[in-house]
């Protein structure tokens, strides 16, 4: 038993909960997709860059970013 006011580690925690001890699963590669190379979307990439913006699908790794 433990005493009053002792504060549980977070790997004390973690170690009660039946999710974390389980692995968790990576996606099948059929989900991911390679993004467009195409030259217009590569030349606008490269501007985006060079001006140091990204878009908001990048930051949120949008899969459907090649097909816009």
């Amino acid at each position: 038993m433990r005493a009053p006011g002792h504060r549980l580690s977070a790997q004390e925690k973690l170690s009660k909960l039946p999710v974390a001890q389980t692995p968790p699963l990576r996606k099948p590669a059929w989900i991911r997709v390679p993004l467009s190379h195409r030259p217009r979307a590569r030349a606008l990439r490269g501007m985006l860059r060079a001006h140091g913006l990204h878009t908001v699908c990048e930051s949120a790794s949008c899969p459907n970013l090649p097909e816009c």
